[in-house]
This record gives structure tokens, sequence and C-alpha cells, in this order.
């Protein structure tokens, strides 16, 4: 534990990549590069098979075709941070007309299927209906300077950065890890990103060639307005998400402020490939002008102006609305009450889909369907244009009102994107596992050819967030066969597949959106079967903390260790038995014994504060719900 704690101390004030040997596959490292902490770890065997372009000690030369222009720089910048770090490869960067000089070494192509110059130089070819998130993964034994490696041509920008990351992930199995709530009470998310990768001497392309193409075409990461930063759209980019979506202020025009912070975002957003699109709600109106009667159409012009301002200020592929219009006031005169809300909601909508689509024909707009009204699809389809987005909440254990029919919505829309919740509860600071919730919806999404746009990527929830991601490009992964998978990548340790097993069903029954084991009025308590899977996981946690190879990983067990504590206690009658109480000071020891110090700083530690509380409360005898701070 020292001796971590000296590696870390030393990597945060001396971010120079060191030298990686391992002197066994046990042997993990971990450093920091700016707001990025990377876990190192060696591979636990060397790839026989397959074709070499990276190697120990040797050049890689990355040929960047001439017309890439930003998206080349982007994707440069990611192969020189990462592959030195899982080869020790050496990057010397060659630009399109000096791809015939003579080197020694191995070659990465970077290009699309519009970089005829440099693509007819080298003799390749690609298939010329590569869709644009699609690329071509192309190994080659032999360029024409004499070096051998591997081409990327994607379909698009976005279609060579999904090839560069697949190409990462495959032979260094390098993972981008969601960012996690440090401080639920501070409105942010943390801005370190979290990567593990494997180091081995030699990096091979395992495989012959390669299109990749996602299984579902439209995956889109949903976040509120605050929390949209450029480490977020980082994490998207590299696992492969094709449309941001940021829900907007809910006064508008946005201050100065939020406008200067969301255009960087947007742009940076758009620079890689991504789609970006506003979230508003239908009805809005200038905050200058709410007294203007909402059935009028003054109001509606009012209302169409501000979006489509909004539309064309932050050059946006595309915006959205929700029709349940939460939290927006307007002056709903008499008129206005003679008609169905949704009419009204329909007519302010048409308004804005025929000024955006004047200013932008191909502009991306949707409608979040079934949340309030719950009006059958066969009703809205002849309210609002069958092109938009039908963007649905499905019939679901975490929002119960909303009770909607994706078969029958997919008859009368031609797109469908599925609202779910990876996160769990309105207590979000505390992860909780629904992968066999989530399971069945992603598997009629790739079934029927839907899409899918959750709410709650970012935040506690990494196994159902990285769960999502991973189905959503690469197909459907059935829950315990990922729980598994993830437990030992996430944690370090095979054990805590199994512990996240039982995890996830421990709480099955316990993660109503309301009404759950981290809400405030929850009384639907544990049973003594759930009690013991929770004990399971504890124990296993606890036993993986004490042996973690980095404190990255041990942090991470500690924020889960402390959430299953504070489920059991929440999950039984108050006051607890003095048997109870033993066992929870107990429990609450033996974590203060494995985890010390505060890896993000102490200001941070939100889930250790946690812990403290739950010990005064069980020092008092007295288990009280616990509420969220803030």
């Amino acid at each position: 534990m020292i001796c971590q704690k000296i590696l870390l101390i030393s990597l945060l004030f001396f971010p120079v990549i060191p030298s990686l040997s391992f002197a066994g596959s046990d042997e993990w490292k971990e450093m920091r590069l700016k707001n990025e902490v990377i876990i190192i770890k060696s591979a636990e065997s060397k790839i026989t098979g397959g074709h070499p372009f990276a190697r120990q000690d040797e050049t890689t030369y990355i040929l960047v075709a001439a017309n890439l222009g930003k998206i080349g720089e982007i994707a440069v910048a990611d192969i020189q941070k990462y592959l030195p770090l899982a080869s020790g490869c050496e990057i010397e960067v060659l630009k399109e007309n000096q791809a015939s000089s003579r080197k020694q070494g191995f070659t990465i192509l970077l290009a699309t299927t519009k970089s005829l110059t440099l693509l007819n130089q080298t003799g390749l070819v690609c298939p010329e209906d590569l869709d644009e998130q699609g690329c071509v993964i192309k190994p080659v034994n032999k360029f024409p300077d004499g070096t051998e490696g591997v081409a990327l041509i994607g379909g698009s920008g976005r279609g060579l950065l999904n090839g560069v990351y697949t190409l990462l992930e495959k032979s260094a199995n390098i993972w981008w890890e969601p960012v996690r709530f440090l401080n639920p009470e501070y409105p942010m998310y943390s801005n370190i990103s979290e990567t593990i990768l494997a180091h081995c001497d030699e990096l091979r392309w395992p495989g012959d060639e390669l299109i990749w193409e996602p299984v579902i075409r439209e995956r889109i990461i949903y976040l509120g307005y605050r929390f949209a930063t450029k480490e977020s759209v980082d994490w998207a980019s590299r696992n492969r998400l094709s449309h941001y979506v940021i829900a907007t202020p809910h006064t508008l025009p946005m201050s100065e402020k939020e406008e200067n912070l969301l255009k960087p975002v947007v742009k940076y957003a758009q620079e890689r490939g991504i789609k970006v699109l506003f979230m508003n709600m239908t009805h809005r109106l200038p905050a200058d002008a709410p007294a203007i009667p909402a059935s009028s159409d003054e109001a509606v012009s009012a209302s169409t102006e501000l979006y489509l301002d909004q539309f064309k200020r932050f050059g946006l592929d595309g915006m959205t609305w929700h029709i349940a219009s939460e939290s927006i006031h307007v002056n709903m005169d008499e008129a206005y009450y003679k008609r169905p809300r949704i009419e009204w909601e329909a007519k302010y909508f048409n308004s804005y889909y025929q000024a955006i689509r004047k200013a932008n024909k191909d502009a991306i707009l949707g409608v979040l369907m079934g949340w309030v009204y719950m009006n059958p699809a066969e009703e809205l389809a002849k309210l609002f244009p069958e092109d938009i987005i039908a963007w649905v909440v499905p019939n679901t254990p975490i929002i119960d009102a909303a009770l909607t029919d994706l078969d029958s919505y997919n008859q009368y829309f031609n797109n469908l994107w599925y609202w779910l919740y990876v996160s769990v509860s309105k207590d979000g600071a505390f992860p909780m596992i629904k992968l066999d919730y989530l399971e069945k919806y992603f598997r009629k999404a790739i079934k029927q050819g839907n899409n899918l746009a959750p709410q709650g990527v970012l935040g506690n929830n990494n196994e159902n967030a990285m769960y999502y991601v991973q189905t959503a490009r690469d197909g459907l992964i059935p829950n315990k066969i990922f729980l598994q998978s993830f437990g030992e990548r996430y944690y370090g340790d095979p054990r805590m597949g199994e512990a996240l097993i039982a995890y996830q069903e421990a709480l099955k029954y316990h993660r109503h959106w309301y009404n759950n084991i981290h809400t405030r009025d929850t009384d639907n308590y544990l049973t003594w079967e759930e009690r013991d899977l929770l004990r399971k996981v504890y124990g296993i946690s606890l036993d993986v903390a004490r042996e973690a190879k980095t404190l990255l990983i041990q942090n991470r067990l500690k924020s889960l260790t402390i959430t299953v504590v504070r489920c059991l206690i929440r999950g039984i009658p108050s006051p607890a038995s003095p048997m109870q109480t033993e066992e929870f000071t107990e429990m609450i020891n033996g974590i203060k014994s494995v985890f010390s110090g505060h890896y993000f700083g102490e200001e941070h530690d939100f889930i250790w504060n946690e812990l403290l509380e739950m010990e005064n409360i069980v020092n008092q005898d007295q288990v009280q719900p616990l509420h969220k701070k803030g």
C-alpha cells in the first residue's frame, strides 16, 4: 500500500510516461496524464497470430491522408497517447507525400473513402458502400515502402475514429470507463477520465480484414447542460457513440456564461463527427415574454423564433422536444383550455419543425413521447410528422406511468429512440446494477432496428453504462456474461463477476425510480435472501480490495462496498436489533481497516462521508433512513 501511494504521488507531480517493463503478469502500474488516470497491466498472453503493427523500441509510422484535417489530428493524438503505453513503441507521423520514403518498422495508415490519392498510391481498395460510421481495418503485409502494418479506411471521419478505437481495443485491450460522480453536492462530473490497457512488447491485429459497423446505428448520450464537458465527449467518442444530446437550461435565451460554456463543447463533439442536438421543452417562451397567451399565434411564433435562433447560433445538427413541458409555466388562457394539451404541443412542435427544416432540410428533429399523456401511437401519428424521431419511453419498472407500446410506434414513425434509465434512482450517487432489465430492451432494439437514447449514462452506474455502449455497438451480450467480464476488468479480479451478479439479484426489486433502497421514503425492505446476497458482495469486495493492484481500483471497490452496507442499513425496519447493530459495526470497521486515504481528495470523497454518517447512526442504535445530501 505504501509503495502504491508513493507511485501515485510521483505520477501526480511528474506526469511523464515511465519505462514500462513488467516482472510478472500480476504487476500493474498506474499513472496520470493531465485529467486522466491510466491503469497499465501486463497482457495475459502474447498474440501469436495476426499482423504486427507496433513493437517495443521500434518505430510505428502513422501515415495520414491529406484530406483528414481535424479528424486526422484527433486520431493521431490518441494513437500517440495510447500506443506507446501499450507496446513501448516509438511514433513518427508522416504526411501523405511522404508515403514512399524508405523506412524500417511498421505503418498505420489513416484515410477515408475520399482519400483517393493516398489509396491509389498504396494500392488499397475498400467497399464503395461503406457506411459513414463504418471502417475497414485492413492488415497489410507490405506497404510500397516495404513496411508492414494496418490500414484504417473510414466511411467518413467519424468512421475512421471508430476504426482507430476498435483497433486499440482489440489489440491492446483498451477500455475507456465512464466518468464517475465524485461529489453530488457539486453538480458537475469529475474531469478525471479512467482508462485501462494491457501492455505487450508487440501488438498485432488479431485477424484478417474487418469491416466494423455498429449493430445499432444511432447510439446516444443524453445529459444535462451542466454535465456537457469535453471529457464526456471524449468518452462518448472513444466508445463509438454517434449522437450527443444536451438538455438546455429552463430559462431561455441562455445567459452569456451558459452559452460560452456550451459552444466549445458543441464544436468539440462535432469535430469528432458526433451529431449534437439540444433537448428542450415545448411551449417555452422567451424569459422576457412570459405573459403572452399560450393559445395565441404570437406565442407560437415567439417560441419558434427562440428555438430557431438557438439552432442557428450553436450550429446544431438537430433538436428534440419533451412534450410534457416539465417545470415550464405558460399563460394558459381560456382559449387554451378548450383543446387537449397534446394538440397544443403538436401545434408548437410543427411550427418548430417547419422553421428549422427550412433553415436546414437535413436537421434531425424529434419528440419525446409516452411520458405523461400516454397517447396511443396511432393518435400521435395524426399530430406529428412520420419522418421525425419518436423518442419513446418503454413500459418500465422505473417509470410506472409510461405505458407505451413500442411495436405500435414502429408502425407509424420511421425512427425510434428508446428512452431508458441507465441510472437507477433520484439518489444517483451510489452504484446500482440493472442489466437484467436493460437486456430485454436492448434485444428488442436490435431485432427491430430501433435506436437507443438512454438517460443517466454518466454517473456511478458504470456497469449499466458500459453494457449499453458495448451492446449497442457490438451486439447483445447476456447480462451475466457481461458482469463476469466487467467485474474482472473494472475491479481487477474475476471474483468480482460473481459479486456483481449477486448484487444485481439482491437489488432486483429495490431500484424503482421513486421508491427504492436509496430514496427517502422506501418501505420495501430487504428479505433474508437479499441480505445474504449483499453480505456475499460485501465479503468478496473487501477481500478483493485487500489485494487491489492499484489505488484507483481500490477506490472503485470502496464505493461499491460502502454502498452495500448502506443498502443493508436502509433495508431493515428501524431501529436495528442489537444483533444487526453489531453486524453493521463490524462491517463499517472492516471497511475502515481496508480503505484509507482519499484518492480524489477528501473534498470529493462523498462516499466516505456516507460511511461516517452510517457509523454515527449505528452507534446511536437508531438506524434511520439516510437522506441524500444537498
